[in-house]
């Protein structure tokens, strides 16, 4: 059940890192860390964070984007995300261990570790080929996480799908920004990630844009088309927190 309820909230954090490279057309590879915080914890979590931001920078990390889950999802759950240029990277020690030192280092995970209940650590890429993106300059601030987990062998057939039929249908019910997220390592490996941007949650008063863009014959026929072909499906929102993070 616990795993159920942290995916919702991991597929946020694919939205996190997009507010720095929007400009960017390849694939992007991204670390997210999703952690749940205890009950209480949030001010003393947030205020370590804080102090992680300056170390990660001090390390050489270029950007990091913090979001956390609102109104609907699991509360107290924190979405970070930082760019992996290489995997090689992680046969060196943390960017924040080289900043901090070992001994400051494993004091901070000490305290950071009595916050917490879990921690999941994922890598993802950033589809653009499936996904929509405007010229917008600034980070969002609310978004729509859609995570689907497909079932094996049907990714092919999906990405076909999410080409032909899902992003065309979105960008018809007038959606500008539709980020599509695939799942390297950390979590299924036929995980994906679909995050759309809201300006207020009066917004989805709207409904589904997709059955908006499709109409009810082409919801239908959608979802005989994809029969079979997905496993599960979770949807939560989570806001932007700027200050949490840096870019």
């Amino acid at each position: 059940m616990k795993e159920a309820r942290l995916r919702m909230a991991r597929g946020a954090v694919l939205t996190l890192a997009m507010g720095t490279v929007f400009a960017q057309d390849g694939p992007q590879m991204m670390r997210m860390t999703t952690a749940k915080v205890k009950l209480g914890m949030n001010a003393e979590y947030e205020a370590l964070q804080k102090e992680l931001n300056e170390a990660l920078k001090k390390g050489g990390v270029p950007w990091r984007h913090v979001w956390t889950t609102t109104m609907f999802g699991d509360a107290g759950t924190y979405i970070s995300v930082t760019p992996i240029s290489k995997f090689a990277e992680f046969d060196q020690p943390s960017p924040a261990a080289k900043a901090m030192g070992d001994a400051k280092y494993q004091q901070y995970l000490a305290r950071a570790g009595r916050c917490l209940d879990s921690v999941n650590y994922r890598a993802i890429v950033y589809r653009p080929d499936l996904s929509l993106m405007s010229d917008r300059q600034s980070e969002p601030g609310l978004a729509l996480v859609v995570t689907l987990v497909l079932t094996p062998g049907k990714e092919e057939a999906y990405e076909a799908i999410i080409k032909s039929d899902i992003m065309p249908a979105l960008k018809k019910a007038g959606v500008k920004d539709a980020w599509m997220h695939k799942t390297m390592f950390g979590g299924s490996a036929s995980e994906y990630t679909v995050v759309l941007l809201y300006n207020k949650f009066a917004d989805v008063d709207a409904g589904s844009p997709l059955a908006r863009g499709l109409g009810p014959d082409g919801v239908a026929a959608l979802r005989a088309k994809t029969q079979g072909m997905i496993q599960s499906t979770s949807y939560t929102f989570i806001r932007n927190i700027p200050e949490l993070g840096y870019q």
